[in-house]
């Protein structure tokens, strides 16, 4: 899949921060392998809702793929901006795929949550996980 040249940041650093007012999340790379940040929303031109990034690591013919919306509260909106992106900039070959959202605070409750993972999971072949502000997470390449 190609980007925009001007959307890409290839990083190296052991911590990955992605952070939009008080929504973060930080990506642990203790091997330092060469990360792509992606910036989506305002830099990829494309029809329709956009998450915020994709992280990804592209490691010899292995692929991780990790869409990121950083939220406020919108849960179900977020899973239609990642949903879109995922339409139109994923990579059919990644081996993982994983969808953040990432909130101040999640209005909905677990069963909702759960019900959307499902959905999202079918639709898009992708893990959905929604965590609060401050969440860790490793590549899986790493775990």
């Amino acid at each position: 899949m190609n980007f925009n040249e001007e959307c890409i940041e290839n990083l190296t650093y052991k911590e990955i921060t992605l952070k939009e007012k008080k929504s973060k999340i930080i990506f642990l790379n203790p091997q330092k392998r060469r990360i792509a940040k992606i910036k989506i929303d305002g830099c990829e031109q494309f029809e329709g809702k956009k998450c915020d990034y994709l992280i990804k690591l592209k490691d010899n013919n292995y692929i991780e793929e990790h869409f990121v919306e950083l939220k406020g509260h919108n849960v179900d909106y977020a899973v239609k901006q990642l949903e879109n992106s995922i339409i139109k900039r994923g990579d059919n070959a990644s081996d993982i795929r994983k969808s953040y959202v990432i909130t101040v605070r999640s209005p909905l409750a677990a069963t909702e949550i759960q019900q959307l993972k499902l959905k999202h999971r079918k639709r898009v072949r992708s893990e959905l996980v929604v965590k609060e502000s401050g969440y860790k997470t490793k590549f899986e390449i790493d775990r």
